[in-house]
């Protein structure tokens, strides 16, 4: 399949028993609700189509306020270490995860890919971001957390937390010296 327009995307949604709308003809928009216990968290997800690749984001917060952008990007960052299949962003104050895959590799298959791995890592992701982005003090909370752990893990030895030399104490020992007496010298 060649770069997909959005009726094509279109098209794909409708296969899967998704509404979404045409925004132009390279953009649809919509959006999946987050399957998260006892917590209402939807996703509004884009798929954009470039000459040369085909995005497909979802918005995770809005509005990040400049004094949880610290613990916010710190918690995207560690999930980007672990994420291949998309990736965490913040732009404009907004959180996204987006996931890619060239044009000429476009097909059906990569579509539901795509989506799947957006709304997995969403549904896993996106009450932690919303209450660390919308409570000061679960994102204090959160930085304490990881400059303890930062501490913690730059005085262990070899990377290893906490780890006992092993030697016996008795052995490892510096002799007495004896000092000279004074008529000695």
């Amino acid at each position: 399949m060649s770069r997909p327009d959005g009726k094509a995307i279109a098209a794909l949604f409708a296969q899967i028993g998704w509404t979404c709308e045409v925004v132009d003809e390279n953009t649809v928009v919509t959006g999946y609700r987050c399957p998260v216990p006892g917590y209402h968290y939807p996703l509004l997800i884009e798929v954009k189509s470039t000459p040369h690749w085909v995005y497909l984001r979802a918005l995770l917060q809005r509005e990040v306020g400049l004094t949880a952008r610290g613990p916010v990007l710190r918690l995207v960052s560690e999930w980007n270490v672990h994420s291949r299949q998309a990736k965490f962003l913040l732009v404009q104050g907004c959180v996204l995860i987006q996931a890619e895959v060239p044009a000429v590799q476009w097909h059906a298959g990569t579509f539901q890919d795509l989506l799947q791995t957006v709304c997995r890592l969403g549904t896993y992701t996106g009450v932690e971001i919303a209450l660390i982005a919308t409570d000061l003090t679960v994102g204090a909370l959160f930085e304490a957390v990881h400059r303890r752990a930062e501490e913690t893990s730059a005085h262990t030895l070899l990377g290893q937390p906490e780890q006992d030399l092993d030697f016996d104490i008795s052995v490892n020992r510096i002799q007495e010296w004896s000092t000279p007496a004074e008529g000695d010298a």
